[in-house]
Protein backbone atom coordinates (compact mmCIF):
# COMPACT_ATOMS: atom_id res chain seq x y z
CA UNK A 1 0.00 0.00 0.00
CA UNK A 2 2.78 2.48 0.91
CA UNK A 3 4.62 1.52 -2.04
CA UNK A 4 1.95 2.37 -4.19
CA UNK A 5 1.19 5.92 -2.63
CA UNK A 6 4.46 6.39 -2.90
CA UNK A 7 4.44 5.87 -7.03
CA UNK A 8 1.30 7.85 -6.75
CA UNK A 9 2.75 10.90 -4.90
CA UNK A 10 5.91 10.98 -7.30
CA UNK A 11 3.83 10.57 -10.26
CA UNK A 12 1.64 13.91 -8.99
CA UNK A 13 4.83 15.41 -8.45
CA UNK A 14 5.84 14.31 -11.96
CA UNK A 15 2.99 15.73 -13.49
CA UNK A 16 2.68 19.32 -11.27
CA UNK A 17 6.25 19.73 -12.61
CA UNK A 18 4.85 18.96 -16.23
CA UNK A 19 1.65 21.64 -15.60
CA UNK A 20 3.72 24.53 -14.43
CA UNK A 21 6.54 24.12 -17.84
CA UNK A 22 3.61 23.85 -19.96
CA UNK A 23 3.90 25.40 -23.24
CA UNK A 24 2.28 25.96 -26.26
CA UNK A 25 3.63 26.40 -29.76
CA UNK A 26 3.33 29.21 -32.58
CA UNK A 27 5.08 28.73 -36.08
CA UNK A 28 6.75 31.56 -37.23
CA UNK A 29 6.87 31.87 -41.41
CA UNK A 30 9.77 33.25 -43.02
CA UNK A 31 8.05 36.72 -45.23
CA UNK A 32 10.18 39.47 -47.13
CA UNK A 33 12.76 39.54 -43.69
CA UNK A 34 9.77 39.05 -41.54
CA UNK A 35 7.96 36.49 -39.59
CA UNK A 36 4.45 35.95 -40.23
CA UNK A 37 1.88 34.48 -38.25
CA UNK A 38 -1.42 33.16 -37.76
CA UNK A 39 -3.57 34.86 -36.59
CA UNK A 40 -7.54 35.38 -36.72
CA UNK A 41 -9.40 38.79 -35.26
CA UNK A 42 -13.25 37.90 -34.12
CA UNK A 43 -13.01 35.00 -36.67
CA UNK A 44 -11.52 36.41 -39.35
CA UNK A 45 -7.75 35.70 -40.70
CA UNK A 46 -5.53 39.04 -40.64
CA UNK A 47 -2.21 39.16 -41.66
CA UNK A 48 -0.24 39.48 -38.88
CA UNK A 49 3.74 39.64 -38.11
CA UNK A 50 5.67 39.09 -35.06
CA UNK A 51 7.86 41.96 -33.61
CA UNK A 52 9.63 42.67 -30.51
CA UNK A 53 8.92 46.65 -31.44
CA UNK A 54 5.64 46.96 -31.13
CA UNK A 55 2.97 47.20 -28.21
CA UNK A 56 0.98 43.99 -27.33
CA UNK A 57 -0.79 44.41 -30.52
CA UNK A 58 -1.60 46.72 -33.59
CA UNK A 59 -3.53 47.19 -36.44
CA UNK A 60 -3.32 49.18 -39.43
CA UNK A 61 -6.44 51.87 -40.27
CA UNK A 62 -7.10 49.74 -43.79
CA UNK A 63 -7.14 46.91 -41.62
CA UNK A 64 -9.73 48.15 -38.81
CA UNK A 65 -12.11 49.61 -41.40
CA UNK A 66 -11.89 46.54 -43.53
CA UNK A 67 -13.14 44.74 -40.49
CA UNK A 68 -15.70 47.41 -38.93
CA UNK A 69 -17.47 48.17 -42.43
CA UNK A 70 -17.75 44.45 -42.34
CA UNK A 71 -19.08 43.84 -39.14
CA UNK A 72 -15.96 42.37 -37.58
CA UNK A 73 -15.53 45.16 -35.06
CA UNK A 74 -17.31 47.48 -34.31
CA UNK A 75 -16.72 51.23 -33.61
CA UNK A 76 -17.54 51.33 -30.39
CA UNK A 77 -14.63 48.76 -29.26
CA UNK A 78 -12.36 51.65 -29.97
CA UNK A 79 -12.06 53.31 -26.62
CA UNK A 80 -9.85 56.56 -26.95
CA UNK A 81 -6.43 58.15 -27.63
CA UNK A 82 -3.20 57.12 -26.20
CA UNK A 83 0.58 57.76 -26.58
CA UNK A 84 2.45 54.56 -27.13
CA UNK A 85 6.43 53.96 -26.96
CA UNK A 86 6.96 51.72 -29.79
CA UNK A 87 10.66 51.54 -30.78
CA UNK A 88 11.88 53.96 -28.87
CA UNK A 89 9.62 56.35 -30.55
CA UNK A 90 6.23 58.49 -29.15
CA UNK A 91 3.41 57.19 -31.46
CA UNK A 92 0.18 58.24 -31.09
CA UNK A 93 -2.69 55.77 -31.26
CA UNK A 94 -6.29 54.60 -30.19
CA UNK A 95 -6.74 52.24 -27.93
CA UNK A 96 -9.60 49.68 -28.71
CA UNK A 97 -10.59 46.03 -27.73
CA UNK A 98 -10.15 42.31 -29.82
CA UNK A 99 -13.12 40.59 -28.67
CA UNK A 100 -11.43 37.41 -29.53
CA UNK A 101 -8.06 36.89 -30.70
CA UNK A 102 -6.79 33.68 -32.16
CA UNK A 103 -3.08 33.27 -32.79
CA UNK A 104 -2.25 29.23 -33.42
CA UNK A 105 -4.35 27.22 -31.15
CA UNK A 106 -4.67 30.08 -28.53
CA UNK A 107 -7.59 32.04 -28.03
CA UNK A 108 -6.84 35.21 -26.14
CA UNK A 109 -10.10 36.90 -25.19
CA UNK A 110 -10.79 41.03 -24.71
CA UNK A 111 -6.98 41.73 -26.51
CA UNK A 112 -6.12 45.24 -25.67
CA UNK A 113 -5.12 46.73 -29.34
CA UNK A 114 -3.65 50.18 -30.67
CA UNK A 115 -5.03 51.15 -33.96
CA UNK A 116 -1.81 53.19 -35.34
CA UNK A 117 -2.69 55.76 -38.07
CA UNK A 118 0.99 55.01 -39.95
CA UNK A 119 1.37 51.76 -39.42
CA UNK A 120 1.17 49.69 -42.94
CA UNK A 121 1.27 45.89 -41.58
CA UNK A 122 -2.18 44.62 -41.41
CA UNK A 123 -1.46 43.70 -38.19
CA UNK A 124 1.57 43.51 -35.85
CA UNK A 125 1.66 41.07 -32.42
CA UNK A 126 4.37 41.49 -29.72
CA UNK A 127 5.29 39.67 -26.97
CA UNK A 128 3.07 41.38 -24.29
CA UNK A 129 0.43 39.78 -26.03
CA UNK A 130 1.19 36.54 -24.43
CA UNK A 131 2.88 37.97 -21.14
CA UNK A 132 -0.39 37.32 -19.26
CA UNK A 133 -0.14 33.62 -19.67
CA UNK A 134 3.60 33.45 -18.65
CA UNK A 135 6.99 33.41 -20.28
CA UNK A 136 7.81 34.08 -24.38
CA UNK A 137 10.76 32.51 -26.23
CA UNK A 138 11.70 32.21 -29.54
CA UNK A 139 13.56 29.63 -30.87
CA UNK A 140 14.28 30.35 -34.76
CA UNK A 141 10.30 29.91 -36.25
CA UNK A 142 9.02 28.97 -33.18
CA UNK A 143 7.09 31.43 -30.32
CA UNK A 144 6.56 28.84 -27.20
CA UNK A 145 4.36 30.28 -24.66
CA UNK A 146 5.07 29.12 -21.43
CA UNK A 147 2.28 29.41 -19.54
CA UNK A 148 1.53 29.00 -15.72
CA UNK A 149 -2.03 30.95 -16.38
CA UNK A 150 -3.33 28.35 -19.15
CA UNK A 151 -5.10 29.82 -22.50
CA UNK A 152 -7.91 28.80 -23.90
CA UNK A 153 -7.35 26.41 -26.91
CA UNK A 154 -9.14 26.19 -29.72
CA UNK A 155 -11.36 23.00 -30.20
CA UNK A 156 -11.42 21.21 -33.65
CA UNK A 157 -14.19 22.93 -35.63
CA UNK A 158 -16.80 20.41 -36.52
CA UNK A 159 -19.24 22.16 -38.67
CA UNK A 160 -17.94 21.34 -42.29
CA UNK A 161 -18.63 25.00 -43.35
CA UNK A 162 -16.92 26.62 -40.98
CA UNK A 163 -14.06 24.07 -41.66
CA UNK A 164 -13.88 24.99 -45.28
CA UNK A 165 -14.13 28.85 -44.73
CA UNK A 166 -11.00 28.20 -42.10
CA UNK A 167 -9.09 26.19 -44.63
CA UNK A 168 -9.58 29.18 -47.53
CA UNK A 169 -8.17 31.71 -45.39
CA UNK A 170 -5.45 29.28 -43.77
CA UNK A 171 -4.49 28.86 -47.58
CA UNK A 172 -4.86 32.39 -48.15
CA UNK A 173 -2.26 33.23 -45.44
CA UNK A 174 -0.18 31.04 -46.22
CA UNK A 175 -0.06 32.27 -49.86
CA UNK A 176 -1.54 29.19 -51.76
CA UNK A 177 -3.73 31.47 -53.64
CA UNK A 178 -5.18 28.94 -56.24
CA UNK A 179 -5.91 26.09 -53.76
CA UNK A 180 -7.71 28.39 -51.25
CA UNK A 181 -9.32 30.64 -54.29
CA UNK A 182 -10.98 26.65 -55.40
CA UNK A 183 -12.03 26.45 -52.28
CA UNK A 184 -13.81 29.84 -51.77
CA UNK A 185 -15.64 28.84 -55.58
CA UNK A 186 -17.18 25.60 -53.94
CA UNK A 187 -18.12 27.95 -51.19
CA UNK A 188 -19.70 30.17 -53.89
CA UNK A 189 -21.54 27.42 -55.10
CA UNK A 190 -23.10 26.32 -52.13
CA UNK A 191 -24.38 29.34 -51.72
CA UNK A 192 -22.00 30.04 -48.11
CA UNK A 193 -20.19 33.49 -48.95
CA UNK A 194 -21.64 36.38 -47.40
CA UNK A 195 -19.76 40.41 -48.64
CA UNK A 196 -16.66 39.76 -46.78
CA UNK A 197 -15.98 36.28 -48.01
CA UNK A 198 -17.29 36.51 -51.23
CA UNK A 199 -14.66 40.02 -51.63
CA UNK A 200 -11.97 37.63 -50.52
CA UNK A 201 -12.66 35.19 -53.17
CA UNK A 202 -12.10 38.05 -55.43
CA UNK A 203 -8.91 39.11 -54.01
CA UNK A 204 -7.84 35.91 -53.84
CA UNK A 205 -8.56 34.89 -57.77
CA UNK A 206 -6.12 38.14 -58.43
CA UNK A 207 -3.38 37.09 -56.11
CA UNK A 208 -3.59 33.59 -57.76
CA UNK A 209 -3.01 35.39 -61.26
CA UNK A 210 -6.64 34.15 -62.12
CA UNK A 211 -7.33 37.51 -64.11
CA UNK A 212 -10.05 36.97 -66.35
CA UNK A 213 -11.67 35.06 -63.08
CA UNK A 214 -10.73 37.94 -60.64
CA UNK A 215 -12.54 40.68 -63.26
CA UNK A 216 -15.31 38.40 -64.06
CA UNK A 217 -15.95 37.52 -60.53
CA UNK A 218 -15.58 41.23 -59.12
CA UNK A 219 -18.27 42.45 -61.29
CA UNK A 220 -21.04 40.20 -60.23
CA UNK A 221 -19.75 41.34 -56.50
CA UNK A 222 -20.36 44.96 -57.23
CA UNK A 223 -23.85 44.42 -58.85
CA UNK A 224 -24.87 42.72 -55.64
CA UNK A 225 -22.56 44.54 -53.07
CA UNK A 226 -21.27 48.19 -54.21
CA UNK A 227 -22.19 51.10 -52.00
CA UNK A 228 -22.09 49.00 -48.68
CA UNK A 229 -18.48 48.58 -47.49
CA UNK A 230 -16.24 51.45 -49.22
CA UNK A 231 -13.53 49.33 -47.98
CA UNK A 232 -14.43 46.48 -49.95
CA UNK A 233 -15.31 48.94 -52.89
CA UNK A 234 -12.02 50.03 -52.85
CA UNK A 235 -10.17 46.52 -52.73
CA UNK A 236 -12.61 45.16 -55.62
CA UNK A 237 -11.55 48.17 -57.82
CA UNK A 238 -7.82 48.11 -57.09
CA UNK A 239 -7.35 44.05 -57.93
CA UNK A 240 -9.73 44.28 -61.11
CA UNK A 241 -7.45 47.48 -62.07
CA UNK A 242 -4.57 44.82 -61.43
CA UNK A 243 -5.83 42.23 -63.34
CA UNK A 244 -6.58 44.61 -66.27
CA UNK A 245 -2.94 46.05 -66.14
CA UNK A 246 -1.53 42.05 -66.05
CA UNK A 247 -3.82 41.35 -68.74
CA UNK A 248 -2.08 44.78 -70.96
CA UNK A 249 -5.73 46.32 -70.91
CA UNK A 250 -4.20 50.04 -70.08
CA UNK A 251 -7.97 51.72 -70.76
CA UNK A 252 -9.83 48.92 -68.45
CA UNK A 253 -6.52 49.35 -65.51
CA UNK A 254 -6.86 52.88 -65.43
CA UNK A 255 -10.45 52.93 -64.91
CA UNK A 256 -10.67 50.67 -62.14
CA UNK A 257 -8.01 52.79 -60.52
CA UNK A 258 -9.41 55.72 -60.96
CA UNK A 259 -12.72 54.25 -59.42
CA UNK A 260 -10.45 52.66 -56.72
CA UNK A 261 -8.66 56.44 -55.81
CA UNK A 262 -12.29 57.97 -55.64
CA UNK A 263 -13.33 55.48 -53.27
CA UNK A 264 -11.03 55.91 -51.05
CA UNK A 265 -10.90 59.97 -51.24
CA UNK A 266 -14.71 59.62 -50.55
CA UNK A 267 -13.54 57.20 -47.87
CA UNK A 268 -11.44 59.64 -46.02
CA UNK A 269 -12.57 62.72 -47.41
CA UNK A 270 -9.62 63.87 -49.43
CA UNK A 271 -8.60 65.01 -52.61
CA UNK A 272 -6.06 65.35 -55.37
CA UNK A 273 -5.44 68.95 -53.86
CA UNK A 274 -5.16 67.86 -50.32
CA UNK A 275 -3.15 64.84 -51.53
CA UNK A 276 -0.51 67.52 -53.79
CA UNK A 277 -0.49 69.54 -50.40
CA UNK A 278 0.99 66.61 -48.33
CA UNK A 279 -1.91 66.95 -46.38
CA UNK A 280 -3.06 63.20 -46.39
CA UNK A 281 -0.97 60.18 -46.00
CA UNK A 282 -1.93 56.33 -47.17
CA UNK A 283 1.01 53.80 -48.74
CA UNK A 284 -1.71 52.27 -50.07
CA UNK A 285 -3.35 54.24 -52.19
CA UNK A 286 -0.34 55.75 -53.17
CA UNK A 287 0.49 51.93 -54.61
CA UNK A 288 -2.86 52.12 -56.84
CA UNK A 289 -1.91 55.51 -57.68
CA UNK A 290 2.12 54.27 -58.77
CA UNK A 291 -0.06 51.57 -61.04
CA UNK A 292 -2.38 54.50 -62.63
CA UNK A 293 0.70 56.28 -63.78
CA UNK A 294 2.34 53.42 -65.36
CA UNK A 295 -1.24 52.80 -66.90
CA UNK A 296 -0.77 56.00 -68.32
CA UNK A 297 2.57 55.47 -68.98
CA UNK A 298 1.62 52.71 -71.33
CA UNK A 299 -1.22 54.60 -73.07
CA UNK A 300 1.39 57.37 -73.95
CA UNK A 301 -0.31 60.06 -71.87
CA UNK A 302 3.03 60.61 -69.79
CA UNK A 303 1.75 64.14 -68.50
CA UNK A 304 -1.12 62.46 -66.28
CA UNK A 305 1.42 59.35 -65.64
CA UNK A 306 4.10 62.07 -63.79
CA UNK A 307 0.93 63.35 -62.41
CA UNK A 308 0.02 60.36 -60.39
CA UNK A 309 3.05 59.34 -60.27
CA UNK A 310 3.75 62.12 -58.07
CA UNK A 311 0.79 62.08 -55.92
CA UNK A 312 1.76 58.82 -55.19
CA UNK A 313 4.83 59.97 -53.91
CA UNK A 314 3.24 62.81 -51.45
CA UNK A 315 1.20 59.74 -49.72
CA UNK A 316 4.17 58.08 -49.06
CA UNK A 317 4.55 54.91 -51.31
CA UNK A 318 8.14 54.66 -51.31
CA UNK A 319 8.67 53.06 -55.16
CA UNK A 320 7.21 56.65 -56.31
CA UNK A 321 9.11 58.21 -54.41
CA UNK A 322 12.39 56.99 -55.37
CA UNK A 323 11.01 56.94 -59.11
CA UNK A 324 10.13 60.97 -58.50
CA UNK A 325 13.59 61.55 -57.35
CA UNK A 326 15.51 59.23 -59.82
CA UNK A 327 13.77 61.21 -62.89
CA UNK A 328 13.37 65.00 -61.66
CA UNK A 329 9.65 64.70 -61.36
CA UNK A 330 7.90 67.74 -59.36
Amino acid sequence: MKQTLKVLCAALICLNSLALKAQTTIELQPDKGQQRLSAIVNGVAVRAYYTTETWNVSISPTTFLFLAENGYLDYSDVKGNATLRIGGKDVPAMTLVLKTLRVGNMIMRDMPAALIRTQSAPMLIGPSAFSEYGSVEQDGDLLKIGYDNAPEIADAVKDPVDSLKLLAQSLLEDEKYSESADVFAQLDKDGYLNMFTSCQYCLTLALADRYEENIARSKKWLEKYSGLSAVSDFWIYDSMGNSAFALEDWNAADSYYAKAFQTQCDLYNTSEESIANGEFHDETLGKTLFMRSKAQGKLKNLRRSEHWCLLAARLGYAPAVEFCEKYGIK
